[in-house]
């Protein structure tokens, strides 16, 4: 199972992101980013991540309700 999560794509993709965070961290670090535009940053990435695993859950709900199942609230 862990062997497929090892691809050429997913490890270019995890690269490409160290990459671009220390890039960002150079140019903080620099004086290039102001600390506001760092805070703003950082929100964005959070809010990135939230909606993404926001997505994931409702997707999840999504396709439960889909396959004919019912909840029953009772």
């Amino acid at each position: 199972m862990l062997k497929n999560w090892f691809t050429k794509e997913n490890l270019t993709t995890t690269l490409f992101l160290i990459m671009l965070m220390v890039g960002v961290q150079v140019l903080y670090l620099a004086g290039v980013i102001s600390p506001f535009v760092m805070l703003n940053l950082i929100i964005i990435a959070i809010n990135i991540i939230l909606a993404v695993s926001l997505n994931l859950v409702v997707c999840e709900w999504v396709i439960y309700l889909d396959t004919g199942d019912h909840i029953d609230l009772n």
